[in-house]
């Protein structure tokens, strides 16, 4: 996975503020068992960063997990109504309720990675 150092240099160059230390590695979470499996064997990963008035969401290249040099989503912060985060088996569900609808995403646990 690429270093902090390398999505805070990509979020600047796409025009954002990032704030540092404050970037974490997520999927679009799958909704029920058979997608899980199915994500298992062709998951895509992304950087999530926080900056300064948005969440921004970095595509990672599926074989070789470097950072591609665009932004898949920008999230700004007052389009977000409610952030929910829950315990799925060995995964984090993060829940984010916007303006636009609701983006669930998945990040491994800290003891996992």
């Amino acid at each position: 996975m690429p270093a902090e150092k390398y999505v805070t240099e990509f979020v600047k160059e796409a025009g954002f503020t990032p704030i540092p230390d404050r970037a974490i590695i997520v999927t679009y979470a799958p909704t029920n068992m058979s997608e899980r499996i199915a994500k298992f064997f062709s998951n895509e990963f992304f950087a999530l960063q926080m900056c300064q008035d948005s969440l921004v969401l970095l595509p990672f290249g599926r074989m070789s997990l470097m950072l591609k040099k665009d932004v898949a989503l920008e999230i700004p912060y007052h389009t977000i109504r409610k952030v929910e985060v829950k315990e799925d088996m060995l995964n984090w569900r993060i829940e984010l309720d916007t303006d636009e609808g609701m983006i669930v995403l998945s990040a491994q646990q800290k003891e996992l990675s």
